[in-house]
C-alpha cells in the first residue's frame, strides 16, 4: 500500500490529538515507546 503525504500528516495529527495533545502546541520528538504504552501495547527490549 502506498500512503500519500496528506494521509500520513492526517494520521500523525490524529495520533497527537488522541494521545499527545501537548505536541500540537509544542513540537517535540515522539518517543516510540511512549506511543506503544499510550495505545496499550506491551513490549520487551532485547539485546541482539
Amino acid at each position: 500500500m502506498i500512503y500519500t503525504r496528506e494521509y500520513l500528516e492526517n494520521l500523525a495529527d490524529k495520533i497527537n490529538r488522541d494521545f499527545f495533545p501537548e505536541r500540537l502546541s509544542t513540537p517535540s520528538i515522539l518517543d516510540g515507546y511512549d506511543l506503544l504504552e499510550a495505545v496499550g501495547c506491551d513490549y520487551e527490549c532485547k539485546d541482539s
